[in-house]
């Protein structure tokens, strides 16, 4: 009997036997009466979402919101779904409750398999637990994260992705959660008293667009808030809704779908000798700007554009930028539309160029508006009411910019930071060096504690002979030292070696220990060898003084072959992991190899273990490895081929399970330097190869349900290129390669349906997006830059920005010749 797990909206994985149907439907009885002798209940230990976003676990959620849990056994066998107010904190017979940091929690609905509960309002944000209490037994703790804002918006069909609920035609009524507190406040289990609003700002856009949007608690649903508004007039279908509270931003939904990619282009100014930055807004997908090399006098030509209503114009004046590296002197800025430029000339009386006049663009202003500034300022950014924030930093003087107006009015400063811990260990960082004396000097480990900077220090980077831990204030000065455990050394992971003609990296740039802080203990954690070089563990420095060291099991060593050692702080355990070595490694290798997992328990005795992959197996540390969502995985080594791999190695952190996942049945392998991490869908993507990267499609992985799919290269291409993952409608956007060379067009693979659109360039354009470099005869095509031979090579120019937020592409179009000819929009479904 085989059953194989539903990922989270992925098609090609969810396949159930009929036998095991059968076997399901002959359980049916049997389970049920198991549940009225009162089984006890069982939390998934993913099993904690929010259930709105329906983000993976572990999941965030504010106070107020709903959180759905889902196991065994958790509910009564009929549904339960109160209609009474307040809602209870238990339901059936015998009674089931839920504990979220051991305070009963409003049920919002109740089955066998799945709970939703409203985490009580005055719950503290941080690490959180739920327990399902049935009589008296109780379910394993599941863990999650609570954070005062968590904005999320209601799905048309509760899955977290696709067409938003509460859309008829231009009127929205959408309902949301996790927008922060009220005014007045709100009784967990109650709906919101007439008129409760929202305290913190709340922003709705559509693609960009303002939208006028009335936000207030709902008077039905314990939690929920409703967003009442009309649609702007020139919004159209496919635009996401982007709902921003506060600064943080809701998960994007679409309005209204659309069922395939649209194109739109504008003709590129033929005055633009060289392009080099193609920029774009943070929140519309369309607007932007084509920025040229920055001249000698510090200017940047500029040319900005709206493609949706298809404007282009030449920016006259001089747009630069306080940073003379700067690629483009227009910036963008998180969760809002808005873009801005300074105008010189700079005001160069103080120590940082600064500047009177400012460019805004914005889809309010129908183009673009300039602002005269009351003083110099020579930083911009955005603060969480969606307002820029134009700043002088020599006096710390802060203007307050309505994006929509250009309306400017002097801005309160930020209160002052208590705990400055950044600058203190960006300093140390610098210097590379805390004098403890007797040679102790060198710095090779500092991370954030209370009251200020913990800091290893060693005699030596590499191979360090004494060592001490200090602790150096927020000033700057060091407020207590200490020893280093008796008998073990910091462990210095090896610096790469440098390419020939390469100059070394300056030893004090890099931090070769790796520390771990325990909030809950305050217990510094040091990876550590013994002073005889023979053993690994992780030395523990605790607050009052106390240590302790916790060895590495018997035959086992942290994968120290890298130029890192890495740790995986793993959420929903409260553990820690690392990877693992059978080998004492003591030299940089390429590739560095690991056996498997070693697993460190925290709290009051902590304890490791190690979780050995099957056969011979080993994977490659240094390119591959990586963790999302408390997944850990690596890609197998095979040194006859070091470029390609069969399999992914992976490690359930939450089930403590390994297992092992290889390619699909007729490819060769994929890419060990392609794979890209999709947390939110729990996958990773792969080039999948049989002569080439990318030749034979993308390799799926699902890390939850374990097991791989292919999505497969489409006839008439020989070669896709991972872009990235339109999470909000499921869509995973490639680049196909056309057979010879002579073309690129963009793929969207529906990772739901399985199905492939391949969207047709507009008429001139042969490229979409950077055309290939020419392949040698029986090499691969390799993405890149039209040059000309014997040029020196110049960093390539960005021609191609994709936004998840509004899910849209900018590219610039190349006709056959490899020229550009076009800007190319295309609106993703």
């Amino acid at each position: 009997m085989r059953v194989e797990a539903q990922p989270r909206g992925v098609a090609g994985v969810s396949r159930v036997t009929m036998k095991y149907k059968r076997i399901l439907s002959l359980l049916a009885v049997p389970a049920a009466l198991m549940a009225q002798m009162d089984a006890p209940p069982v939390l998934n230990p993913r099993g904690a979402e929010n259930d709105v976003s329906r983000q993976p676990a572990p999941t965030v959620v504010s106070p107020g919101s709903h959180l759905r849990l889902s196991g065994l056994n958790l509910g009564p066998i009929e549904p339960v779904t109160p209609k009474t107010f307040p809602l209870p904190t238990e339901v059936g017979n015998p009674a089931t409750q839920v504990l979220i940091n051991n305070q009963p929690a409003p049920i919002v609905s109740a089955s066998p398999d799945a709970i939703v509960c409203q985490v009580p309002w005055d719950i503290a944000p941080g690490a959180a637990v739920a327990v399902v209490r049935r009589g008296e037994q109780s379910s394993r703790a599941v863990r999650f994260n609570i954070r005062p804002l968590a904005p999320a918006i209601r799905s048309a069909e509760g899955t977290g992705f696709g067409a938003a609920g509460g859309v008829q035609g231009t009127s929205l009524d959408l309902r949301a959660t996790g927008l922060g507190v009220t005014e007045p406040a709100q009784t967990s289990g109650m709906p919101a008293e007439a008129q409760a609003k929202a305290v913190q700002t709340v922003l709705v856009f559509a693609d960009g667009l303002p939208v006028e949007a009335e936000v207030k608690a709902s008077e039905k649903m314990p939690g929920e808030f409703a967003i009442q508004g009309e649609l702007p007039k020139e919004s159209e279908a496919g635009d996401l809704l982007q709902v921003v509270a506060q600064g943080n931003a809701a998960p994007q939904l679409p309005a209204n779908t659309i069922r395939k990619t649209q194109v739109a282009s504008l003709p590129l100014p033929g005055e633009l000798a060289e392009l080099r930055v193609l920029q774009g807004s943070d929140l519309r997908g369309g607007m932007g700007a084509l920025i040229g090399p920055r001249g000698d006098d510090g200017c940047y030509p500029v040319w900005s554009f709206d493609v949706r209503r298809g404007s282009m114009k030449r920016e006259e004046d001089c747009l630069t930028a306080s940073n003379r590296a700067a690629l483009s002197p227009v910036q963008q800025f998180p969760n809002s539309p808005a873009m801005a430029s300074f105008i010189g000339p700079a005001d160069t009386s103080g120590q940082l160029p600064a500047y009177t006049k400012l460019r805004l663009w914005h889809p309010s202003l129908n183009g673009s508006k300039d602002l005269e500034l009351p003083f110099p300022v020579n930083n911009l950014n955005v603060g969480g009411d969606g307002d820029l924030r134009a700043v002088a930093v020599a006096t710390g003087q802060i203007l307050k910019i309505d994006p929509e107006t250009g309306g400017v009015e002097d801005a309160e400063p930020p209160p002052i930071n208590p705990n400055p811990g950044g600058g203190v260990a960006a300093n140390l960082l610098r210097t590379g060096e805390l004098d403890l004396g007797d040679g102790v000097k060198k710095v090779l480990a500092a991370i954030q504690v209370q009251g200020g900077v913990a800091v290893v220090v060693g005699d030596n980077n590499t191979k360090p002979a004494k060592a001490k831990i200090a602790v150096v204030d927020f000033q700057g000065q060091v407020a207590g030292t200490r020893d280093y455990v008796e008998g073990w050394l910091p462990l210095a992971a090896p610096a790469p070696p440098a390419r020939p003609g390469q100059t070394p990296a300056q030893p004090a740039l890099r931090l070769p220990v790796t520390a771990y802080l325990d909030a809950a203990t305050s217990i510094l954690y040091v990876a550590s060898i013994s002073a005889d070089g023979q053993k690994h563990a992780l030395a523990g420095f605790g607050p009052e003084g106390q240590t302790r060291v916790v060895p590495t099991p018997e035959g086992w060593f942290f994968a120290a072959c890298s130029a890192d050692v890495r740790v995986f702080d793993l959420e929903l355990t409260r553990r820690i992991a690392f990877f693992g070595s059978r080998t004492l490694e003591t030299q940089f290798r390429q590739p560095c190899t690991a056996r498997g997992f070693l697993e460190m328990s925290l709290g009051a005795n902590p304890s490791m273990r190690a979780f050995e992959l099957a056969g011979n197996g080993q994977f490659n540390v240094t390119v591959g490895a990586n963790e999302i969502n408390d997944f850990l995985y690596g890609v197998d080594s095979d040194p006859t081929q070091a470029a390609l791999a069969n399999a992914i190695f992976l490690f359930d952190s939450a089930t403590e399970s390994s297992l092992r996942l290889d390619s699909p049945s007729g490819v060769l392998g994929f890419g060990v330097g392609s794979l890209r991490p999709a947390p939110a869908l729990n996958m990773v993507m792969a080039l999948g190869q049989n002569r080439r990267v990318g030749d034979a499609g993308i390799v799926a992985f699902d890390l939850e349900s374990g097991e791989a799919r292919l999505l497969p290269t489409p006839e008439g291409f020989e070669q896709v290129q991972i872009l990235d993952i339109f999470t909000s409608t499921r869509k995973l956007l490639a680049r196909g390669i056309v057979n010879g060379a002579g073309g690129s067009q963009y793929l969207v693979y529906d990772l739901v349906t399985g199905d492939l659109e391949m969207v047709p360039n507009p008429s001139g354009v042969a490229f979409a997006g950077p055309p290939p470099a020419a392949a040698t005869p029986g090499q691969p095509v390799q993405p890149g830059q039209p040059g000309q031979p014997g040029q020196q090579a110049q960093p390539a120019a960005q021609v191609q920005r994709i936004n998840t937020k509004a899910n849209a592409v900018l590219a610039v179009g190349y006709d056959a010749e490899r020229k550009p000819v076009s800007l190319l929009y295309f609106r993703i479904p």
